[in-house]
């Protein structure tokens, strides 16, 4: 985004309107969230590269609701994209789905 004369990440611009953070401060954005394109200033905090990387590394260790990912026996890599997903949730989820539609089968008689 255009900003003071110059293209300028969103996250930053945001970071120095709501806190003051200097715009051309050297790092990176260290987004708590994990997600790149947020600009929620609560969720971003100026970093190093190392720190960065280390932060997308503990996030991968664990799946969104908990569960170990360092486990081979816990990880489906899907092989169109390559995305590792998380096997017990994976089967909770089927679960959750399966009873939805027993329920509204046994509902509609089908």
């Amino acid at each position: 985004m255009k900003f003071a004369g110059k293209t300028r990440k969103a996250h930053r611009v945001i970071a120095y309107l709501v806190e003051g953070r200097d715009l051309d401060a050297l790092g990176e954005t260290r987004h708590s969230c994990n997600i790149k394109r947020c600009v929620n200033p609560e969720h971003t905090k100026l970093g190093t590269t190392k720190e960065n990387k280390q932060d997308w590394i503990a996030a991968r260790l664990v799946c969104k609701r908990g569960h170990d990912m360092t486990d081979p026996d816990n990880i489906v890599t899907e092989k169109k994209y390559g995305a590792r997903r998380c096997k017990k949730c994976l089967r909770a989820n089927q679960k959750i789905h399966t009873d939805k539609v027993r329920r509204l089968r046994k509902q509609f008689g089908i």
